[in-house]
């Protein structure tokens, strides 16, 4: 980026510290950043007004987090634009991540027959998190969807709750599926994109603008920058300062 004149921009993922986050985020809404390049997460809780752009350089898992993350732009109502980068087979990555967000076979298998031997009752699971996750491999997600399903459970059959606990994920999986498809059907078909969107939600598309979307009307120019990005110091705030101020006020809260 900053060998095209964009000087102003950082990249936002998991791997950060937490201090480094807060700084890129109030960095970002004080207009001191231009461009982030980031995941998903990091437009959870941005109410910044003058957002022009939303790239996706991957396909969202659904419908409904598309429309989410894209509704960060154009909070003050002037024109804004949503842009979806696609290509075949991309849809791959998203079947893997719902994949991998759901317990499979072997390690329910790992786990049943772990209590089984120990005689376990499902109310003390508590105690042993950290021993299961190692054993069966669970990551944080994996593990409280079994948490949550054995939680509800009353009388122990651990045979009867093997099955029933590997159906429940094979009804999630199907499930996540499904909202793929209808994501990956929404990106080809040539109809307008946003009555597509409405129709899903039970809406009707009353009114079409002039700059509608990819499969209607739209003119790329309207939305390039006709202004230089900014050159405003980053030194221009005292962010050791500020972000003290920020992480003390978290801690009181």
């Amino acid at each position: 980026m900053r060998e095209k004149g964009i000087k102003n921009a950082m990249a936002y993922h998991g791997g950060l510290d937490s201090e480094s986050r807060v700084l890129i985020q109030q960095q970002f809404i004080n207009g001191q950043l231009d461009v982030v390049c980031a995941t998903s997460a990091f437009g959870m809780g941005i109410n910044k007004e003058n957002v022009r752009y939303v790239i996706h350089f991957h396909m969202p898992m659904q419908i409904e987090s598309y429309l989410q993350e894209i509704g960060r732009a154009a909070r003050d109502g002037r024109d804004s634009i949503a842009i979806l980068i696609y290509s075949p087979g991309d849809e791959q990555l998203a079947y893997q991540l719902a994949e991998g967000e759901l317990p499979d076979q072997y390690q329910i298998e790992r786990l049943f027959a772990f209590l089984i031997d120990n005689r376990i009752q499902y109310k003390n699971l508590a105690d042993r998190v950290e021993e299961l996750s190692m054993i069966c491999g669970f990551t944080e997600i994996q593990w409280r969807i079994v948490e949550d399903y054995l939680s509800n459970i009353e009388a122990v059959d651990y045979k009867i709750d093997k099955q029933s606990l590997l159906q429940l994920i094979e009804n999630r999986l199907e499930v996540k599926n499904t909202k793929i498809k209808k994501m990956l059907a929404w990106v080809h078909t040539n109809e307008c994109k946003r009555k597509a969107i409405l129709e899903m939600f039970g809406e009707e598309l009353q009114e079409r603008p002039r700059n509608c979307c990819i499969s209607c009307e739209i003119n790329m120019d309207h939305y390039k920058e006709t202004e230089p990005f900014s050159e405003q110091s980053l030194a221009a705030v005292d962010w050791k300062q500020e972000l003290a101020s920020i992480l003390l006020m978290r801690e009181r809260i």
